[in-house]
């Protein structure tokens, strides 16, 4: 069972302050007519208790830059079926772009992210903390700078967005996992020739594609082969996804000649 306890969480560089669950349902009208009979009372107190129950099986932070009094955004960990697995919900707060935040909005997620983990795995004897959000590249490169390991393609129809199936990232992290990913530098030529080969193209493409010839192009491909450690193409543009190096949701690299 999540304690529910609130516990404020710093690393030096980032605070979580506890705070309510921002999912959650706000609380009922306590200006209801005071007449109403008894059998809607006792509902009512009962949806109220069940609210209550589930409020206290997810603790949540709000993220803040050590010094700052703006949020960045919140991290929740919520109760599983089983006692050893959490779910974690992260968002970002009102006014920061889910898809344009900055280098250092999203470092400050992922370190609050891995903090609100080692919590977890320290104090609460938990093994995985499992992540299944929305596919945005923003969030997804959160969730790969935390060291979580994510699967290379989105499940599909995994999320409800008020009635609307939504596909969805899904990524956990164990007690035992490396506190950090393993570090993967690319040139900017090497990124563009990546995310050409996530879309399927030859070599061929490629080069019609950035204006440089294939003998260049080949030699981009087996550096990254070596940067990534991988056997093949194929295995490489699945690393690459699932590390968050390329993503097939933004547009085409724009060549630069």
């Amino acid at each position: 069972m999540a304690s529910d306890v609130p516990v404020l969480l710093s690393d030096g560089q980032v605070r979580l302050d506890p705070c309510s669950d921002p999912s959650a349902d706000p609380s009922p009208d306590s200006s209801a007519d005071p007449s109403a009979d008894q059998p809607a009372a006792s509902t009512s107190a009962a949806t109220s208790g069940a609210s209550e129950a589930s409020e206290k099986s997810t603790l949540c932070w709000s993220v803040h830059r050590l010094g700052s009094t703006d949020p960045v955004g919140t991290v929740c960990l919520a109760a599983d079926p089983s006692p050893h697995r959490r779910r974690l919900t992260i968002a970002w707060a009102e006014g920061v772009d889910s898809e344009r935040a900055t280098a250092s909005d999203v470092q400050t997620m992922s370190q609050a992210v891995r903090l609100a983990c080692q919590w977890a795995f320290n104090s609460e004897g938990v093994v995985v903390v499992a992540w299944l959000g929305p596919t945005s590249a923003g969030l997804r490169t959160v969730m790969h700078q935390a060291g979580f390991r994510i699967h290379p393609l989105p499940w599909r129809a995994a999320l409800d967005d008020a009635g609307t199936p939504r596909d969805a990232w899904y990524a956990d992290l164990a007690s035992g996992d490396s506190p950090e990913p393993a570090g993967v530098t690319l040139t900017a030529r090497e990124q563009h020739v990546l995310a050409h080969m996530a879309r399927g193209r030859s070599n061929v493409e490629i080069a019609e594609q950035l204006g440089i010839s294939q003998n260049t192009v080949k030699n981009h491909v087996r550096s990254i082969l070596e940067h990534l450690q991988a056997p093949s193409r194929t295995a490489a543009v699945v690393m690459a996804l699932q590390a968050g190096l390329v993503s097939l949701d933004r547009p085409d690299p724009t060549p630069s000649r």
